[in-house]
């Protein structure tokens, strides 16, 4: 009974993990996890243990508004069809993150690591300032993101894998890159985070499918805005399917058109609360269109609030019972 639920276990994960790596690109072009995920790699870990509260401002964190996608293809011939996950730049600096996302064990990664790294200083280098005292190179931070079934043992440090004959390593070329483990991490955490890539790293942790409708319907239920839920939602239906079954993906769509609707009585409830309290308001300052004035500016409060929650103008105007072309003169 227990080799079954042990194989059971193994289905399950090599389910998960198949379709990881393009999941893992899309949603590493979400500059707020991406954001995330920098600081906590690269500027937490760095930070020295004895600082004191007062030296640890934020000045000293990546805000997801100064990132921008850099190109990410850096192919030589010996890597004709490999491609580094993702690179992100600091806007108008010549600072380079390279995320990778890896689902198995790869002994060869501070090599590719610093293959990939050595691409983008090449292509970012300006070859007319280059010579000038004052140039800076470019600079590039190599972070993994590792899902796979054991422990990450890869040596972090190219120099961990060179020859070995002579024993000084303080003047060779090297690459060193940080490993965000999924070993490394609780699973209750991974899900309460506000990160959507730590909750897939959560719900692959799962060992059954059983844990994984609860990991879902728990990021459904408390998700804070309307987008995530969906993004939860596709990465069930592309790639969860099969573990959770089809209709059990149908009934996830169901509940969330549910609380949409739930979610829209609640807007129409204030809707009606705001128009009274706008039209008491203009009356008793004596104004003769008050009304009118009060049921508009109520609308206008009520398209806004929709849009916050990135409801579709198609469903805006079936609440209101305006037009598409009024609802964008609202905007």
């Amino acid at each position: 009974m227990t080799k079954n639920i042990q194989q059971n276990n193994v289905k399950i994960k090599e389910k998960i993990s198949t379709p990881q790596d393009k999941l893992f690109r899309d949603l590493l072009s979400d500059k707020k996890d991406v954001e995330k995920i920098i600081n906590e790699m690269i500027i937490e870990t760095k930070v020295e243990v004895n600082v004191t509260e007062e030296r640890k401002t934020r000045e000293e964190y990546i805000n997801y508004n100064e990132l921008e996608k850099y190109n990410s293809s850096f192919i030589n011939s010996q890597y004709r069809n490999k491609e580094a996950d993702i690179v992100y730049k600091i806007k108008n600096t010549n600072t380079f993150f390279l995320i990778e996302h890896q689902s198995y064990m790869d002994y060869s990664m501070a090599y590719r690591m610093l293959e990939y790294g050595v691409e983008i200083i090449k292509s970012a280098i300006n070859s007319e300032k280059m010579r000038k005292k004052e140039y800076r190179y470019p600079k590039v931070y190599l972070i993994v993101i590792y899902t796979g079934e054991v422990k990450w043992n890869s040596s972090k440090e190219y120099k961990e894998i060179t020859d070995q004959v002579i024993k000084n390593q303080e003047n060779i070329i090297n690459a060193k890159y940080v490993v965000m483990d999924i070993h490394n991490y609780r699973k209750e955490d991974l899900i309460k985070d506000e990160c959507i890539i730590k909750n897939v790293m959560a719900i692959g942790k799962c060992e059954t499918a059983e844990e994984v409708k609860n990991a879902l319907n728990y990021l459904i239920l408390n998700s804070t805005t309307k987008e995530k839920k969906y993004k939860i939602w596709k990465i069930a239906k592309y790639m969860l399917t099969k573990i959770v079954g089809e209709q059990y993906i149908q009934e996830l769509l169901e509940k969330m058109k549910e609380e949409e609707i739930e979610m829209f009585g609640m807007l129409e409830a204030n809707l009606r609360r705001e128009k009274e309290e706008i039209i008491k308001r203009a009356e008793k300052e004596g104004r003769r269109a008050g009304r009118r004035e009060g049921r508009k500016d109520a609308t206008i409060e009520l398209i806004r609030n929709m849009l916050k929650e990135k409801i579709n103008i198609e469903t805006i105007s079936r609440i209101t019972n305006l037009s598409k072309e009024e609802i964008e003169n609202y905007i």
